[in-house]
């Protein structure tokens, strides 16, 4: 709320209104920034009124803009670029001192956030109560990719190497329990760098430690999606990340409750470069009996994402009656592995978590060098 005070008014859907009067500043009166995180078309309702519903004035003006430019080469904004705004007279109102409601729509993508916004113009007193945002109907596969049809890589964009295997670990739930540093010490020459996730209400999935931007990524040699939670990348982020697979980056990605299929995290994007069909929104299941796994002795797993292989994926590591659990793909000049199992269950009497054996930290540093095209 900013040039309008906010008044008591029964009428309004909290007892007060936020009120612009002729004579008094003129301006955004009321406006609110929307973080939608679902790509699609929306329609802004707002509840107001005026005092005199005779008056062929400008009161108010409903202004809605896509507030962030594109951060990515070749995708534009929005709808042709804001601000769009619909004015509204006193002889748009029904009745004077009564609530009406009007609407704006917009489209929104995935990155950045809309403003809405109500500016008294004058012409005669009148009040903003609220105003509600409403999914009309969410973006298709095909809309979303449309959007970023122009998406492109910066012309100046090089690999830097710096003489050893570079491994950027992005840590998610239960990252600790996977043995990855360990496994990554075992490398030749090899330099890890750490990322730690957080979920952002408004920008969605975070890295503290490290910016996921192109030239940052254009250093690594490798990345480790541990149990991380993708829903909040938007589609452009992946592109980056399938761009840089491409270019030869290596990408090794560890099963759990918060990526993958599960709750449908990896279904925009991803697709491109996983060795993986997924089966989400809810792929996870309990293994019963639990997976054996030969090549790691007497390991057990307990829970798995229930994935189908892709035609050309190779089988890296399987269980004992064939689960695939390891499974690599190459994508470009760069490589993808993907781990299905997870660390979720204790093992039964007579075998062992796999994540608590050498057997499977040895096979982790395997999983690294395949990525990593060695």
């Amino acid at each position: 709320e900013s040039v309008a005070p906010r008044l008591v008014d029964p009428t309004a859907a909290s007892g007060t209104a936020v009120m612009g009067h002729p004579g008094g500043p003129t301006g955004a009166m009321a406006y609110s920034y929307e973080y939608p995180r679902i790509p699609g078309h929306y329609r802004c309702t707002y509840r107001l009124k005026v005092a005199d519903n005779t008056v062929a004035q400008p009161v108010f003006a409903l202004v809605t803009s896509y507030s962030v430019g594109s951060p990515f080469p070749g995708v534009g904004p929005l709808n042709g670029g804001p601000p769009r705004g619909t004015v509204l007279k006193g002889t748009d109102f029904a009745q004077p001192n009564v609530y009406q409601s009007f609407t704006t729509e917009f489209d929104y993508a995935d990155y950045g956030f809309m403003g809405c916004t109500v500016s008294y113009l004058g012409g005669t007193p009148g009040w903003w109560d609220n105003l509600t945002i409403d999914l009309v109907s969410p973006w298709t596969d095909q809309q979303l990719a449309d959007f970023y049809k122009n998406f492109q890589r910066p012309p100046d964009l090089e690999r830097l190497h710096s003489g050893v295997l570079d491994v950027l670990v992005v840590r998610g739930l239960y990252n600790r329990l996977y043995q990855i540093d360990d496994a990554i010490k075992a490398l030749p020459d090899a330099q890890q760098f750490d990322a730690y996730t957080s979920y952002h209400q408004q920008r969605g999935t975070t890295l503290t430690g490290y910016q996921w931007d192109w030239k940052p990524l254009w250093t690594q040699d490798v990345i480790v999606l541990a149990d991380v939670e993708t829903k909040g990348l938007n589609y452009g982020q992946v592109l980056m990340l399938s761009e840089w697979v491409k270019d030869g980056g290596g990408l090794l990605i560890l099963g759990g409750p918060l990526t993958l299929g599960q709750d449908d995290n990896m279904v925009r994007g991803w697709p491109l470069l996983l060795p993986v069909d997924l089966h989400g929104p809810w792929e996870l299941r309990q293994c019963t009996p639990p997976v054996k796994i030969p090549a790691l002795g007497n390991a057990a797993l307990m829970y798995r994402h229930l994935v189908t292989v892709k035609p050309g994926a190779t089988l890296l590591l399987q269980g004992d009656r064939g689960e695939p659990l390891l499974v690599g793909k190459s994508y470009g000049r760069g490589r993808v592995a993907v781990f299905t199992g997870t660390v979720l269950g204790e093992a039964p009497a007579g075998a062992q978590d796999f994540w608590k054996t050498d057997a499977w930290r040895k096979e982790l540093t395997k999983a690294l060098t395949w990525v990593a095209g060695k």
